[in-house]
């Protein structure tokens, strides 16, 4: 709380300006004389401006005033917004104490013109103390005054020059007060309602709408009703302020319930109340200030004072005499007159008091009781974004929720909502077209898609049409060739073409005939056809005549090209060839006889020395295999470096593919890899391109082709690996995350994983994939980013658990498991102190057997109990000490075990936390707060110390027989604690409960869970009593073994037994029927092991809870064994929580 603002030596009424634009506006009118002594020289309208901004003075801002005939009673201002042109600052009106009712013009009183003075209404008789605007818009030009005549008035000032009044009821309607009226205030949800109070207790109801009463509210002892408020948010509450000394009280009243009895009665002042203001921001929020110096601010919904308005004391007022009258005159510092609520400024309060005070309080940081957040802390709007793209926002305007016409009421209520934003649009553009195809197996359709679309880049064209052929074709090895440029249509039109060009003879061309030639020209003579070639050849040419003869027919002979140059290079081969013929010709005879007589290799050894490789592999064909491939060797020797393509040639018919990918020509590299598709192995086709893949990335560095070929050899992690090293590159070239190459590389290594499965394909392929589901769930596409992540990591874990729970859950779908490793806690006792934070929930006088009995349960099972089990525990054990407060009490005498002291005693004076409530560490500020368990409220504030428990008493054992039954008032459970103290476990034996013990039993001390001796024979020999008809449970858990656990289970069935026999009702027994059908399931399930340890101890923790008669506690955890287990335990499941329904009415 601070003090904002003060007018010093002003006895004044108060009225806040309800326009927004000049919130901080506020008009005083004097009730005091406005001048000093004796003499009344009437009062003054002033209007001040109050700058809060300025928190260096404490004073005001005098704006205008008007001196008036007559001092103030009362004051009211109006936005008029049904005349808003004329009057942009509203109407002020003042009622005065000879009964007059004055308005001015705000404008004009705020600007200094001396005619701000509209009109003056003269209706009463006597002082008007009432006096308020109607607030809603489309009649705030009303005004309702009460005066001390008796009398209420409505005048309309619709038109301020010429005001007229009504009255709300005229006759033949009687209703009418008959004492001096207090204060008159308008409903604040219905336009023509009004209400008004007076002196004799009496406050009417009245409708203007049907011209008269609607009802009276009566004070019984007829004592003064000194102000009236409405509900600001509901129209038919209202609460009347007792000015009486006797009875100072606060009445709420309900309309719709009882007009004759309040709602509430609110007690807290010991004098007759003053003024009561309504907060108008928050309505749970009431001020009140009396006669007895104390201003409370009202917590409606807990009915409860929850702070005092201090006094602020800035010295004695001009004129006293500090000390005056003994100093009595300071005990008025406190009394206040009036408070009222700003109503366009939150949080804001001003206070009128007897020492001639007006204070403007801001109550932000008031250290009151409430124990939560004031409604004007509250946004008006807000939005944020949310997990999964969401964006959420709220606006505090109330909204009809319910359209029905035929509704006599719309139901209105501030919305929240909920918008899916998508950010990145040619993400989940290309996302979705993706999905919709993988969702129908159309991967070779997506490549095609992929490598003929002009916005994707040559190279990734080339990479998706080489994964449409190598992954999706029908036939791969043929497809890749032409993929490569090796179509074999066209290779065989190309060599056709070839050979007919330079071949004629085996092309037929359309014949020509030749023109005839004169022989005679030519001097040939007829005998030349018998000469040889030789002959021919080395003769000496004829000598041409020297005369000139004219042929008889001369034919134009073309002149022939000069022809080339002969090389070095062709006389070479040249002499080679005629070498090779020469020894041919010599070797002849040998090879004609060597093949007569069958001698092949004879025969192939001449041709070989002659030569004739094509006559030795001719002759090697005839031969044995040994011969061929010796014979292909030679050949291959000699003659590959005369034609490259015979080292091809070698390679296939050797079958050494491998070597010839490592010497191959790495610049003809689409060659060797069409090679290797048509000759190559199924088994070694893949080695072989990565061969060749190795030798591009290593030698060329030409990743681009490397790749191709590692997709070809199917290496799925190399592959990969480059498109993950673009990956990386384009998002250090753009400073970010690429997410078009990001979406490109998903895509890429989806479709090629789907043709070549692998387990794993690196962490960072998994971290982008990742990354591509966080960018998916961003943009709302929660299902489709689920599908991309394995759980391979601790984030991936979190952000499928997000993503699970964020998410539609398809039916039967499994919950993954929870991200996060799970710290053993176990619930600890401590004595807690106000002023000792503590990290650990203080169990607010919890049974310290039941924290036994967790321990003996961890114990038992020689394991730590999980966070959640723990703090399951710790509800039961803190609900256990509330409903089993008489553990050691003056029932002490009937348990059947000696009682160990588990804690000392609680030393005199310390402080302990009562019954219920819980000590907490906020992690924020390191502060404890305190919570009560039984209505959820927290708060700062330590709650009153309880008293300490008394120290355990030793008590000894009951003789045997003596066990109760549901008949017996002290003892709910009959011998349930028998069964278990035959069993030998210590934490099942009963303990006493007093009248209200349901179950009756609960765990046993610390000492007892380590000592399972404790428990005598004679209590140990005891038989459970149990009643025939009650015996259900009984023979299903025969079989179970003598194990902590299994005796938690036995226990159950005893409590199942025990409630059977006092269940009467038909539908109840009905449903106790499957309740022991689920015991029964459950019972099988443990013996044969089928329990997780976890849920075994949540089943403990349940019946433990189930003894000390904690019923929300069992349905916690309950509901805890639902929500994780319920697919594999449904059966019972949903048994134990009929039980528990039945239970908790018993």
């Amino acid at each position: 709380m601070t003090l904002l603002k003060q007018i010093d030596d002003r006895g004044a009424v108060l009225e806040w300006s309800p326009i927004h634009e000049h919130a901080n506006l506020v008009a005083l009118g004097t009730k005091d004389s406005a001048g000093s002594g004796f003499d009344d020289h009437g009062g003054e309208l002033e209007l001040h401006s109050l700058d809060f901004a300025d928190s260096k003075s404490s004073s005001s801002t005098l704006l205008g005033k008007y001196r008036a005939s007559s001092r103030f009673s009362s004051i009211a201002w109006s936005r008029m917004d049904t005349n808003r042109a004329v009057f942009p600052y509203g109407l002020i009106a003042g009622g005065m104490v000879d009964g007059n009712i004055h308005v001015w013009d705000a404008s004009k009183l705020a600007s200094g013109d001396p005619d701000s003075l509209l009109a003056s209404v003269e209706q009463h008789q006597g002082s008007v103390a009432g006096l308020q605007f109607n607030p809603h818009k489309e009649s705030s030009h009303l005004l309702a005054s009460g005066g001390s005549d008796a009398e209420v008035y409505v005048t309309s000032l619709e038109h301020p020059d010429q005001p007229s009044v009504f009255v709300p009821a005229p006759p033949p309607n009687n209703a009418k007060h008959t004492a001096d009226i207090t204060k008159v205030a308008w409903n604040t949800q219905v336009v023509h309602i009004l209400a008004s109070a007076a002196q004799n207790g009496s406050c009417y109801i009245w409708d203007l709408r049907q011209k008269k009463a609607w009802c009276e509210l009566r004070d019984p002892a007829g004592g003064l009703v000194s102000d009236v408020a409405w509900n600001p948010d509901q129209g038919l509450h209202l609460v009347t302020a007792s000015g009486d000394d006797k009875n100072p009280v606060i009445k709420l009243w309900d309309l719709r319930s009882s007009t004759s009895l309040p709602l509430a009665t609110l007690q807290g002042h010991k004098e007759g109340i003053l003024s009561v203001s309504w907060c108008p921001t928050d309505a749970s929020l009431l001020l009140s200030c009396a006669k007895d110096n104390r201003t409370i601010l009202w917590d409606l919904f807990n009915l409860q004072p929850v702070y005092d308005l201090p006094s602020v004391q800035s010295g004695p007022a001009e004129g006293d005499a500090e000390g005056m009258f003994g100093g009595l005159a300071a005990s008025a510092n406190q009394r206040r007159s009036h408070v009222s609520w700003s109503p366009c400024l939150p949080a804001v309060v001003s206070a009128s008091s007897f020492d001639r005070k007006v204070q403007f309080f801001s109550m932000v940081g008031a250290k009151s009781r409430i124990g939560r957040a004031p409604k004007w802390l509250r946004r008006p709007v807000g939005a944020t974004f949310g997990f999964g793209g969401k964006l959420v926002t709220f606006d505090s305007k109330n909204q009809p929720v319910n359209t029905n016409p035929q509704a006599k009421k719309v139901t209105t209520s501030a919305l929240a909502k909920i918008y899916q934003v998508v950010e990145d649009n040619e993400l989940v553009e290309a996302s979705d077209l993706f999905h919709s195809i993988v969702a129908k197996g159309e991967f070779k359709q997506f490549c095609d898609l992929k490598s003929n679309s002009p916005a994707v880049s040559p190279e990734e064209r080339q990479v998706w049409s080489l994964m449409n052929v190598i992954c999706f074709g029908s036939n791969a090895r043929e497809e890749l060739l032409t993929h490569l440029g090796f179509d074999s249509a066209s290779i065989t039109a190309t060599a056709q073409e070839y050979v007919a060009k330079t071949n004629p003879a085996k092309a037929p061309e359309p014949v020509e005939v030749a023109p005839a030639v004169d022989l005679d020209a030519l001097n040939i003579n007829d005998d030349t056809s018998i000469l040889t070639a030789e002959d021919m050849f080395s003769a000496v040419p004829p000598v041409p005549p020297t005369h000139t003869t004219v042929p008889k027919t001369i034919h134009a002979e073309p002149v022939a090209p000069a022809k080339p140059p002969v090389l070095p290079e062709d006389i070479a081969k040249t002499a080679e060839l005629w070498s090779m013929i020469q020894s041919g010709n010599a070797a002849e005879p040998t090879i004609r006889r060597a093949i007569i007589v069958g001698n092949f290799e004879a025969a192939v050894e001449c041709c070989l020395e002659a030569g004739l490789m094509a006559e030795a592999l001719l002759l090697a064909q005839c031969g044995d295999q040994a011969l061929r491939v010796r014979t292909q060797a030679v050949f291959f020797e000699k003659r590959r470096h005369e034609h490259p393509f015979l080292h091809v040639l070698h390679a296939v018919i050797r079958n050494e593919l491998m070597a010839y990918v490592q010497a191959s020509d790495l610049s003809r590299w689409k060659e060797t890899l069409a090679l290797l598709s048509t000759y190559g192995k199924s088994d070694e086709f893949p080695a072989l391109c990565e061969v060749l893949a190795g030798r591009l990335e290593v030698e060329l560095r030409d990743t681009s082709s490397a790749t191709l070929c590692y997709m070809c050899a199917a290496n799925v992690i190399r592959t990969v690996g480059f498109w993950t090293a673009e990956l990386n590159a384009a998002n250090a070239a753009l400073g970010r995350m690429d997410t078009r190459a990001l979406e490109n590389y998903v895509e890429k290594v989806v479709v090629f994983t789907h043709a070549n499965p692998i387990e794993s394909l690196g962490p960072e392929c998994s971290a982008f994939f990742s990354k591509y589901a966080e960018l998916l769930a961003s943009q709302g596409r929660l299902s489709v980013a689920l599908s991309y992540l394995k759980g391979q990591n601790m984030a991936e874990n979190i952000l499928i658990d997000r993503l699970y729970n964020a998410g539609e859950k398809p039916p039967g779908s499994r919950p993954p498991n929870f991200p996060f490793p799970r710290t053993p806690l176990e619930a600890v006792q401590q004595v807690a102190t106000p002023s000792t934070p503590t990290a650990k929930a203080v169990l607010a006088g919890a049974n310290p057997a039941a924290t036994a009995g967790v321990a003996a349960n961890k114990g038992a099972r020689g394991s730590s109990t999980t966070v959640n089990s723990a703090a399951l525990a710790a509800a039961t054990a803190a609900a256990s000490a509330t409903s089993n407060p008489s553990a050691y009490g003056a029932n002490a005498q009937q348990q059947h075990h000696t009682a160990v002291a588990a804690a000392p005693a609680a030393t005199a004076g310390a402080y302990v936390l009562p019954a219920g409530w819980l000590a907490l560490t906020d992690p924020n500020s390191n502060h404890t707060y305190y919570v009560n368990q039984a209505t959820g409220q927290s708060q700062w504030e330590a709650p009153p110390s309880a008293a300490p428990a008394p120290a355990p008493v030793s008590v000894a054992p009951t003789p045997a027989g003596t066990a109760g039954n549901f008949s017996s008032g002290a003892d709910h459970m009959g011998g349930a604690s028998a069964g278990a103290a035959a069993h030998g476990h210590p934490s099942l034996v009963k303990q006493t409960s007093g009248t209200l013990g349901y179950p009756g039993a609960g765990p046993a001390t610390a000492a007892a869970a380590h000592t399972p001796a404790v428990v005598t024979p004679a209590v140990a020999a005891t038989p459970a009593v149990v009643t025939p008809a009650a015996a259900v449970a009984a023979p299903a858990a025969a079989n179970l073994g003598d194990s902590a656990d299994s005796q938690y289970v036995v226990y159950l069935g005893q409590l199942i037994n025990n409630l059977t026999a006092v269940i009467t009702a038909p539908a109840e027994k009905k449903q106790l029927a499957s309740v022991t059908s689920a015991y029964e399931v459950l019972v099988q399930q443990t013996s044969r092991g089928e329990l997780a340890p976890e849920t075994l101890n949540k089943v403990n923790l349940l019946v433990d809870a189930l003894s000390n008669r904690n019923f929300p506690g069992a349905s916690q955890i309950q509901a805890d064994l639902a929500n994780t287990v319920w697919n594999q335990h449904k059966d019972w499941i949903k048994g134990i929580k009929i039980f528990i329904q039945l239970a908790s009415k018993k």
